[in-house]
């Protein structure tokens, strides 16, 4: 209990005017709550992450390569918000992963109105947003 604390009887109160002698250390550390470990659930080290990096950049082109009318602009927003992870985690350049993704979706340009604008403002957004949410844990 401490001046301030509240119980059935009434508050406590300081009634000596002297400082308080400090809490010894051993003290402090047993009143200290433990730091909760972070939760690594589903988080591995990448081992070779230049291997594992140039593997997400050929999956995720292959994959807006094949996208087709309906799901294109999610499929490219998912692409680059995978590769956005990877930016933000230190793994790869923001233009690299940019110019990958953007070669891919021009197979993509002018069919079913889906412009270089439209690929471009989704690639950027997709890498963009991710990036600036992920931390540096890979």
């Amino acid at each position: 209990m401490a001046a301030g604390s509240q119980v059935p009887e009434g508050r406590y109160r300081r009634i000596d005017d002297r400082a308080p002698i400090p809490l010894p250390d051993w003290l402090i550390h047993l009143l200290t709550p433990a730091r909760p470990e972070p939760d690594r659930r589903g988080v591995t080290a990448v081992g070779h992450p230049d291997a594992y990096v140039q593997a997400a950049l050929i999956n995720q082109s292959a994959r807006i390569r094949a996208a087709y009318t309906g799901v294109r602009h999610r499929t490219v927003l998912r692409a680059a918000n995978s590769l956005g992870r990877l930016v933000g985690a230190g793994l790869l350049d923001h233009d690299h992963a940019y110019a990958v993704l953007y070669s891919a979706a021009q197979i993509h340009v002018g069919v079913d109105d889906f412009t270089a604008a439209e690929a471009d403002h989704t690639i950027t957004d997709g890498l963009t947003y991710v990036a600036a949410r992920t931390t540096r844990q890979l």
